[in-house]
């Protein structure tokens, strides 16, 4: 299997990750129905990626409790060359029940998604991004409002999604990866529902090492040093060896250690028991006396 094929399978797995930033527009669109504007919805979406987050159009049918919103853009953190880490057509919101504490979506549908990945010598978009929302979810006040909503989303289904590498410390061929309709199940289901935060710093946390096993199996990363790619969770060969000959050679020092140390009291116990007896002097005999 070649490494583009192998990049298009693990790419599956970056789309978890893309998909709960969408959910973030999602719910808060829908917990905000009443009368909420757009700009509230895309400042409130913006404040917990730490990025900018756009809505081209936006629709609540709370008879049909279903949501949809049209061309969603996540902007790149700073730093980075392009202007978006994410886009996607479309994304529409199918919701089961939505109490006071707990919010359960039967089904989310995302199309046209594109994600962009861009790497450089230190760590990449996605990387910095994750470091974010995790941040903020750290810094996140509840909701006075809403309370701390739990979540629960039966089904994803990512319809016709695409991964480029933008940008690349050394030149690729690869374009883009696409990959057939995917569909991901239980969110939060085992747990009966989870922190809606909890849930976008746990999932963007997970998903992001699998963007960069992506990167990894399309040699993406060329010219990172193993240090660099070990401390965004890559785990090559190399990085593996070279970790677990760090290993074996602090073991081999302090087992050399203890057999030099063991040596050296044998050593010395043996010189001990061999060293020749003191020559004690025989007691002095008096001569008999004669009469």
């Amino acid at each position: 299997m070649s490494a583009v094929q192998k990049a298009a399978g693990y790419g599956l797995y970056l789309l978890g990750f893309i998909a709960i930033l969408f959910v973030i527009v999602a719910i808060n669109a829908y917990m905000q129905a009443e009368g909420i504007s757009k700009d509230y919805i895309e400042k409130t979406a913006s404040k917990t990626l730490g990025v900018a987050v756009s809505i081209g159009e936006m629709k609540i049918d709370v008879e049909k409790k279903q949501v949809k919103i049209k061309d969603v853009k996540i902007a790149n953190p700073a730093g980075y060359k392009g202007p978006f880490a994410a886009t996607a057509q479309s994304v529409l919101a199918t919701v089961d029940t939505f109490e006071k504490e707990r919010m359960i979506f039967n089904m989310l549908e995302v199309e046209g998604l594109k994600v962009f990945l861009e790497v450089n010598p230190a760590t990449t978009n996605l990387n910095d991004l994750k470091m974010q929302a995790e941040q903020n979810v750290r810094n996140w006040k509840t909701d006075e409002k809403h309370g701390e909503i739990k979540v629960m989303i039966r089904n994803v289904l990512y319809k016709a999604p695409q991964i480029t590498p933008a940008v690349t410390i050394q030149p690729t061929k690869i374009a883009v990866l696409a990959a057939n309709d995917w569909p991901l199940r239980g969110i939060g289901t085992a747990e009966n529902g989870i922190s809606f935060h909890r849930a976008v710093a746990d999932v963007t946390a997970a998903t992001v090492q699998n963007v960069h096993v992506v990167g990894n199996q399309a040699e993406l990363f060329k010219g990172m040093t193993l240090e660099t790619m070990n401390s965004i969770g890559v785990s090559t060969y190399q990085v593996f060896t070279k970790n677990v000959n760090k290993k074996i050679n602090k073991d081999l020092n302090a087992a050399g250690e203890l057999l030099d140390g063991f040596i050296k009291d044998t050593t010395k116990m043996l010189d001990e028991s061999l060293a020749p007896a003191e020559e004690v002097p025989a007691p002095a005999v008096e001569p008999e006396k004669t009469e």
